[in-house]
């Protein structure tokens, strides 16, 4: 399975900062249209959103050997997503970042898009080389 890239998130400062939203959140059906969404941060960034049915299904599916492979392919602005000493924290989904993941989720699914697995960033992506 290869994780679909979205969108890339927009700088909000000066200095290139990038938005995370992260407002401590507790925990909140497999399907994202349920509406429990979850927040993947790497090394204090909040870089994703995805639906789970519960947070320690979300828990688990972060640590999925195919997810973090594909994490590891991916850059940011020159940089690499993530490194194999990269800590991983996955919190409930702050009010903003399940509104932007609801936004793409429902488009996608009017494309006609798999949306079993949705994933929404939250900062911007390099392109991938195909």
């Amino acid at each position: 399975m290869r994780l679909k890239v979205r969108r890339g998130a927009e700088p909000h400062t000066e200095r290139d900062e990038w938005r995370d939203g992260r407002p401590p959140s507790e925990e909140g059906e497999s399907d994202a249209a349920s509406g429990r969404y979850f927040t993947l941060e790497i090394d204090g960034r909040a870089v994703l959103v995805f639906s789970a049915p519960s947070l320690r299904s979300a828990k688990t599916r972060v640590r999925e050997n195919w997810f973090v492979q594909e994490l590891s392919q991916m850059r940011t602005g020159g940089k690499p997503l993530c490194v194999s000493e990269s800590t991983f924290v996955v919190r409930a989904a702050s009010l903003q970042e399940k509104s932007e993941a609801e936004v793409w989720f429902f488009l996608d699914r009017f494309r006609g898009d798999d949306v079993k697995y949705h994933f929404t960033f939250l900062v911007p992506m390099d392109a991938q080389p195909h």
